[in-house]
C-alpha cells in the first residue's frame, strides 16, 4: 500500500486540526485496523471503540495513543498468533515488528498488543501506538458497519461500538477513573452525536452495577478532571480542546441525561 503524500498528511491535518505527528500515528492505526477488515472473521471480531471511533465517527479532534475494541460475543473465537500473523503480513512493507499479545494478568480480560513502534527514516521521530482487544463484557447493542474514508488508506469498512453504547461506556469512565479525555469525549458525544437519551441511560444501567451513588461519584471525578484539565492542554487533551467549565457543564448534564438515579 502507497504512503500518503506530504499534500494527503496535510489535508488530513487541516482537515482534524491536528499535527503532522498526530496524523503519521492515525496513519499507522488505519494500516492497522484496514488489515483487520481483510478478514472476514477478524472483522466480525473486533468491534472498534474509544477515540479512533469519535474520529471518524463524529469527525472529531480527539486523538488516541491506542486502538481499543471490544471482542463482544466471540470471546471464544480469539487467536493473538492469528491476528498477529494478518497485522505483520498486512503491513510489512512498512517494517514494523508486531509484538506477541500480552498474557492477561488474572482478572484482566483482554489480550494487547504493545507497544506497535513504526520507525522511519523520512520521519522525525518514531510512531508509537498499541492495539487492546477487551473480553470483559458481551455488547448491549448490535454493532455499527462504518466506512472509513480518511484520505490517508483507501476507504475501507469495520465495526463499531453504537454510540449510545459508547456514551454509555463513557457515564461508566466518569464514575470509575479520572482520566481527563473522558471528559472530551462526553462534549463530543452530546454536540455532534444524535442520541437517544433514553436508550444511552437503559444501556448505562447495564454498565453500572456496583450499587453506588454513581451520580455523586461522577461529580467528583469530573471535578477531579476539572482541575487538572489545563495541564493536561497538549499532552492528554488537544491544544483546541474544550475549555474545562465547557467539559464540567457538559459532564453534569450528561450525568443528569444519561445515568440512572
Amino acid at each position: 500500500m502507497r504512503r500518503p503524500t506530504p499534500e494527503e498528511i496535510d489535508a488530513y491535518c487541516k482537515r482534524f486540526d491536528v499535527s503532522v505527528e498526530v496524523a503519521w500515528r492515525d496513519y499507522l492505526q488505519l494500516r492497522l485496523a484496514e488489515a483487520t477488515s481483510r478478514d472476514k472473521a477478524l472483522k466480525e471480531l473486533c468491534v472498534w471503540k474509544g477515540a479512533f471511533v469519535m474520529r471518524y465517527a463524529l469527525d472529531s479532534i480527539r486523538a488516541s495513543g491506542d486502538l481499543d475494541a471490544t471482542v463482544g460475543k466471540n470471546k471464544d473465537r480469539i487467536d493473538p498468533a492469528q491476528i498477529r500473523t494478518r497485522l505483520t503480513k498486512s503491513c510489512e512493507d512498512l517494517g514494523i515488528s508486531i509484538p506477541k499479545a500480552t498474557e492477561p494478568e488474572p482478572g484482566d480480560r483482554s489480550v494487547s498488543f504493545e507497544p506497535i513502534v513504526w520507525r522511519d527514516p523520512d520521519l522525525a521521530q518514531p510512531v508509537i501506538t498499541s492495539i487492546d482487544l477487551s473480553m470483559r463484557e458481551d455488547l448491549a447493542l448490535e454493532p455499527i458497519l462504518r466506512r472509513i474514508d480518511s484520505g490517508l488508506v483507501p476507504v475501507f469498512e469495520v465495526l463499531h461500538i453504537d454510540l449510545h453504547e459508547q456514551a454509555a461506556e463513557k457515564m461508566r469512565c466518569l464514575v470509575e477513573r479520572a482520566k481527563v479525555g473522558d471528559g472530551m469525549d462526553v462534549v463530543l458525544l452530546r454536540e455532534h452525536a444524535r442520541l437517544n437519551d433514553d436508550l444511552v441511560r437503559e444501556v448505562t444501567a447495564k454498565k453500572l452495577t456496583s450499587g453506588q451513588d454513581h451520580r455523586t461519584r461522577a461529580r467528583e471525578r469530573v471535578q477531579q478532571r476539572y482541575e487538572a484539565w489545563d495541564n493536561q492542554i497538549g499532552r492528554e487533551l488537544p491544544r483546541n480542546a474544550p475549555t474545562k467549565d465547557e467539559m464540567r457543564d457538559a459532564c453534569f448534564a450528561a450525568i443528569e441525561r444519561w445515568t440512572p438515579k
